[in-house]
């Protein structure tokens, strides 16, 4: 098999994993639909997928598996920044009420490695694992803010500065600006550009003896919550106060 076989076998099966998983569950023919590729083809490589455990079919169609969550979560238990921030973000679940979070960059976008509920958050659609542009979200910018120059342009080119609500920036210079102004002040708030209805503030998480940006925490809540002065006064200086103590424990170690 030649190289350019096995490198198109990989993106098809990666095509139509990313397919199902935003489908939910999907028939044979609209997979090979949205995948440009032949019935035949789509069903071949479904088939297989079912066979070795990472989709489940029925008279329905094919739905993911947990397979892809068990390596997923070995791999985020492997990850020290993970083990080290989570009770710090459990803190901040608990101390402002609502959704507190680990986001780290992979690949030029953000991940979000773990989300915890305060007692008062309102529940949105938002999952561990969830990608999101790092330009529309606060911990997204303060993890840009802190990487090199060379490093966010291969970010931009590579990711562009996709539009998620009508209020993310898309505009190149005022993103720059903006992240100018994280830097500055050690957070950044983010206004409805990830979600409408929803206002988070982030903090980065920097490692002292590298300089290295592991992540950044962030805490989001409805905007009639959000837009007050104490939360805007407070939940910063929590977020700074937790990145700090992540950042102490990760180079103690």
């Amino acid at each position: 098999m030649s190289k350019n076989v096995k490198i198109n076998a990989v993106e098809n099966t990666t095509k139509l994993l990313e397919i199902v998983s935003r489908e939910g569950r999907i028939g044979v023919s609209e997979v090979a639909e949205k995948a440009d590729m032949p019935n035949s083809t789509a069903h071949d490589y479904l088939r297989s997928l079912d066979e070795t455990g990472y989709l489940i079919s029925n008279s329905d169609g094919y739905a993911l598996s947990t397979r892809l969550l068990e390596h997923g979560a070995r791999r985020r238990l492997d990850m020290e920044i993970y083990r080290t921030a989570k009770p710090q973000i459990k803190k901040l679940a608990q101390e402002t009420g609502e959704h507190a979070s680990l986001v780290i960059e992979e690949s030029g976008m953000g991940i979000l490695l773990a989300t915890m509920m305060g007692d008062d958050a309102v529940e949105v659609v938002t999952h561990d694992g969830t990608r999101t542009p790092l330009h529309a979200t606060a911990p997204g910018r303060t993890i840009l803010a802190n990487l090199s120059p060379e490093r966010v342009e291969e970010i931009l080119e590579r990711h562009g500065l996709l539009q998620v609500t009508k209020n993310t920036i898309t505009d190149r210079e005022k993103l720059m600006s903006e992240l100018e102004t994280v830097r500055d002040q050690g957070y950044a708030f983010e206004k409805g550009e990830i979600m409408d209805g929803m206002r988070g503030v982030g903090a980065p998480i920097i490692r002292r003896d590298t300089e290295e940006v592991l992540g950044a925490v962030s805490v989001y809540g409805p905007t009639s919550r959000t837009r007050n002065k104490e939360f805007q006064e407070a939940v910063p200086e929590l977020l700074i106060e937790a990145a700090n103590v992540i950042e102490l424990n990760m180079t103690s170690r």
